[in-house]
């Protein structure tokens, strides 16, 4: 999928909203140069993230992109297709740029908004 056709998912069998309402965990500014700059998110720093969206979605996380809601992840084996609208934390600052692997660093994302974000190139 190319930049022209970010936030157009035809090719998959989920729909996302033409005019999503903004949502609040977006907002983040996110951090960066910190004690965890350029690593990846803890398991724990993980869930406190999902936590944090899922209070500000009555108990449901929902993609800061689409706004839809995501599923639990599962285990896959090679192979297997991912659920399109499985939850991803996601760093606000990317790594490449300094981004922390903290909570205040991180989104929630589905799957498919997650690989098919324009790049951020580090300048």
């Amino acid at each position: 999928m190319t930049a022209a056709t970010w936030g157009h998912h035809d090719d998959q069998s989920i729909h996302h909203n033409d005019q999503a309402k903004p949502p609040k965990q977006a907002d983040k500014p996110g951090t960066a140069n910190g004690d965890r700059s350029g690593k990846d998110f803890t398991r724990k720093g993980k869930r406190e993230v999902i936590q944090e969206n899922k209070d500000q979605n009555e108990g449901a996380p929902h993609c800061v992109d689409c706004d839809e809601p995501t599923n639990e992840p599962k285990k896959t084996v090679k192979g297997d297709k991912r659920d399109p609208k499985e939850t991803n934390v996601d760093h606000i600052v990317d790594k490449a740029n300094g981004g922390d692997g903290s909570p205040s660093n991180g989104a929630v994302r589905c799957f498919l908004c997650n690989i098919t974000k324009p790049p951020k190139w580090p300048f």
